[in-house]
C-alpha cells in the first residue's frame, strides 16, 4: 500500500493483495481462556473515524518469556507443529519499532479536529526460498533463514532495507528476527495464512504473513492423489468404544470418527505415522490427526475454505455416500439403503455401511469357540447389529468357505 496524507480521511491507498491497515489500537487487555491468553483491543480502520473494532488475537510466549501476539485476529486456530514446505513462500514483513510521525495536520468535522497523526508502518515483502536463502521483492539476496521443524524460524539478515518510497524495510545487516509460526485466517483477505510473530535481537516484535493460497500448487482432477486400496483381506479393527466402554451405536458420528475408521481399513495406513495435515483446527496431538492428515493427502476428504475441517461436526448420509464413492468403484447410497441424504450419520450405519464395503459378515455361528473378543455394554446379542459391530471391533484371524469362521484374535495394529 501507499500511504496519502492529503486528504482530510487521512487512509492508505491499496493495490490488489495489499491487507486492511488498522489505526490506533488502544484500550488493550489481556485475557486467560483455559491455558490460553489473548490480546484485546479496540482498533479503527480509519484514522479519523470514531467508530472503533474489537479485535482479538492470540499471545504467544518466546524462549525467554517475551510475549508476543499473533498478526491476524483469533479463528480458533490451534498451535501445531507445521511442516517445512508450508513455511517456504513470500511474507509481508513488518516491524512494529517504528513510527513516522507526518509534519502536517489532520482536519476533520465533528470532535476530531486539528490532530497530529503518524503514518502506518507499511509491509514489505521477502520470500523465504526453499533452499534457505531470502531474497527481496526484486529477488535481491537478503540473508538466510532456518527452521527447526517444530514452530521456530529464524531470519538473518546481511543487509539494510530500503527505508525510503513508502517500502519501510527497517531490518538492517546482522539483525536475527526469532519468529514463531503458527496457522491463522485472515478475516480481510478471507484467506487462510502461515503467520510469523516474534522479536528480533533487540527485544523489538516483529510481524509477518503469507496467504496459503499462495504455498500451493493445485493440481488437476487427474494429477490428485486418490489412489486408496481397501484391504479386504486382513480383518482388522476399525472401531473403539468411548471412554465409558460404551459404543452408543445411534449416536451421531463424527467427520473425525469416520475417517480414522476409514483410515484404517485402507492398505497404505501405517498406525503411528505423522501424516501432516494442513488444517488450522486439528492439533498434531489430537487422537484423530494422522488418520484426517493421511485421507486427505490421499484426497478422499478436503477441508473448507477457511482451512478448517471441524472434526467434531456430524457427517451426513449424503457426505458418507461421497467419501465412499472415492474409496470404491461402486461407493454410493446403496451402502445406506433410503436413508435421508442429510440426516446425521450414525456410528452403527457407519460399521455396517464400512463392513458392506469390505465384504465382512458373520453370525452366531463364526465366532463360536473363540474366546477374548471385544463387545460393548450396550450393544446387546440380541441387537440385529451386533454381529457387525463385534466384527469391526476385533482384529482376528478367519477362514471363509462360504461363510466366515474366525480362528483367533489378533493385537490391533
Amino acid at each position: 500500500p501507499t500511504a496519502d496524507n492529503k486528504s482530510d480521511n487521512y487512509s492508505v491507498k491499496s493495490g490488489e493483495g495489499d491487507a486492511m491497515v488498522y489505526y490506533g489500537p488502544g484500550h488493550n487487555s489481556a485475557i486467560n481462556v483455559g491455558n490460553d491468553m489473548y490480546y484485546v483491543s479496540h482498533t479503527r480502520k480509519n484514522a479519523v473515524e470514531i467508530a472503533a473494532t474489537l479485535q482479538v488475537r492470540k499471545i504467544l510466549w518466546t524462549e525467554d518469556g517475551w510475549p508476543v501476539v499473533s498478526p491476524v485476529t483469533y479463528a480458533g486456530e490451534i498451535e501445531q507443529a507445521i511442516p517445512k514446505d508450508m513455511i517456504a513462500g513470500t511474507y509481508d514483513l513488518a516491524s512494529v519499532g517504528q513510527t513516522k510521525m507526518d509534519g502536517n495536520e489532520i482536519t476533520s468535522t465533528g470532535a476530531l479536529v486539528n490532530r497530529n497523526y503518524d503514518l502506518p508502518v507499511l509491509s514489505s515483502k521477502v520470500t523465504l526460498n526453499a533452499d534457505g536463502t531470502m531474497t527481496d521483492a526484486e529477488g535481491g539476496e537478503l540473508g538466510t533463514w532456518e527452521f527447526d521443524g517444530d514452530h521456530k524460524v529464524t531470519l538473518k539478515f546481511t543487509k539494510d532495507g530500503d527505508a525510503s518510497n513508502n517500502r519501510d524495510e527497517f531490518y538492517k545487516n546482522g539483525d536475527v528476527m526469532t519468529l514463531y509460526a503458527l496457522f491463522g485466517y485472515d478475516k480481510d483477505e478471507r484467506s487462510a495464512v502461515v503467520a510469523l510473530t516474534g522479536t528480533d535481537q533487540n527485544h523489538v516484535t516483529q510481524f509477518a504473513k503469507k496467504s496459503l493460497k499462495n504455498t500451493f500448487t493445485l493440481q488437476s482432477d487427474a494429477e490428485k492423489n486418490t489412489s486408496v486400496d481397501l484391504d479386504r483381506e486382513n480383518h482388522m479393527a476399525f472401531i473403539y468404544g468411548r471412554e465409558d466402554g460404551n459404543f452408543y451405536p445411534d449416536a451421531p458420528v463424527t467427520r473425525a470418527e469416520i475417517l480414522s475408521m476409514l483410515a484404517r481399513v485402507c492398505k497404505d495406513y501405517a498406525a503411528g505415522t505423522n501424516y501432516p495435515n494442513p488444517y488450522i483446527d486439528v492439533s498434531e496431538d489430537a487422537w484423530y490427526a494422522n488418520e484426517v492428515g493421511f485421507m486427505s493427502d490421499k484426497n478422499i476428504v478436503n477441508g473448507y475454505g477457511d482451512s478448517t475441517f471441524r472434526p467434531n461436526n456430524n457427517i451426513t448420509h449424503a457426505e458418507f455416500s461421497a467419501i465412499a464413492a472415492r474409496l470404491t468403484a461402486n461407493g454410493d447410497s446403496a451402502y445406506l439403503g433410503e436413508a435421508d441424504a442429510d440426516a446425521p450419520l450414525t456410528r452403527a450405519e457407519a460399521v455396517l455401511s464400512i463392513c458392506a464395503m469390505l465384504d465382512r459378515e458373520i453370525d452366531a455361528e463364526s465366532i463360536i469357540g473363540v474366546e477374548g473378543y471385544t463387545v460393548f455394554p450396550d450393544v446387546a446379542p440380541s441387537d440385529s447389529r451386533f454381529y457387525y459391530i463385534t466384527e469391526a471391533a476385533n482384529s482376528h484371524s478367519y477362514t471363509k468357505d462360504g461363510k466366515e469362521i474366525w480362528s483367533d484374535i489378533l493385537t490391533a495394529r
